[in-house]
């Protein structure tokens, strides 16, 4: 037979541990409440806010030569400068040689010195028309359906 008061001190260990048991449920639940009832509208709009968008990065098109050298498709560096405004918004400048007042960005425009007298064979770069939009390009089905906001090789 056990002596009392060590009945009694696992009596009280037992009933410790419970009630540090139950805290900590307690302390779960509250937390889970804060998250799901009290701050759930701001964990909702923070997730939309959330996405992942798609940004086409420009990379510069190779130099398109004659048999002789001669250059029938280039590229010309354009510098572009972006302003932030108070309010949020930016103001975009083209062709500067140097920003005083924001961020710089290259991008390049296409040159072709002859004109459009090799434009048959070179093609060129234009909006997605009305009749190629939804369409999926066979030779890129990866890629998905033709949107209007983007760009597609023509001749």
């Amino acid at each position: 037979m056990h002596p009392l008061s060590s009945v009694k001190s696992q009596s009280w260990l037992a009933w410790f541990l419970r009630g540090i048991l139950i805290l900590l449920f307690l302390i779960l639940f509250a937390k889970l409440i804060e998250v799901q009832v009290i701050k759930g509208n701001y964990y909702k709009n923070l997730s939309k806010e959330n996405r992942i968008r798609r940004v086409i990065i420009p990379a510069p098109r190779g130099k398109i030569l004659a048999r002789g050298g001669e250059v029938l498709a280039g590229n010309i560096e354009v510098k572009k400068s972006i302003e932030f405004t108070d309010n949020g918004g930016f103001v975009l400048s083209e062709d500067l040689t140097k920003s005083e007042d924001g961020q710089l960005v290259n991008d390049y425009k296409r040159y072709y010195p002859l004109e459009d007298k090799f434009s048959h064979a070179l093609g060129y770069m234009a909006q997605v028309g009305e009749k190629e939009v939804g369409k999926i390009n066979p030779d890129c089905p990866e890629k998905g359906p033709r949107r209007s906001d983007s760009l597609m090789g023509k001749t």
